[in-house]
């Protein structure tokens, strides 16, 4: 008796804690290949490889581990212009959308953030949806 309590206590704690099935973080590579599917050509970097592109250095916030982006070109001739930035954070609790001053939508699913530019919110909304 005492052995099948502990036994399901046991699992019960594992199940809580992440170890007993789905995670709770989505990878940098699901986000992207979400953000794919809905149309963005997307371009994964390392916090450190994003921010040594930077001209103006900024701060990210607290548990960023990588950074997604995608540019597009609004007119032939035109620079690519900056249409979404995905962070993706180490644990839910470090994702925010009040941290960063971004012009934009924010959208936040789990350990995730994006910040698209209006005209592509629904499928930028759309990707996040499709993760599980």
């Amino acid at each position: 008796m005492w052995a099948r309590r502990s036994l399901a206590v046991a699992l019960a704690a594992a199940f809580v804690s992440g170890c007993g099935g789905s995670s709770n973080t989505y990878s940098a590579t699901e986000v992207a290949k979400a953000l794919r599917k809905h149309g963005f050509a997307t371009n994964v970097q390392t916090k450190d490889e994003w921010e040594s592109l930077l001209t103006f250095p900024q701060n990210l916030p607290k548990g960023v581990e990588k950074v997604i982006t995608t540019r597009e070109r609004s007119a032939p001739g035109n620079l690519p212009a900056l249409v979404l930035e995905a962070l993706v954070f180490d644990s839910q609790g470090h994702a925010s959308c009040g941290e960063l001053k971004v012009l934009g939508t924010c959208l936040r699913k789990r350990n995730v953030v994006v910040f698209v530019r209006r005209g592509r919110v629904q499928p930028a909304r759309a990707a996040l949806d499709d993760l599980h």
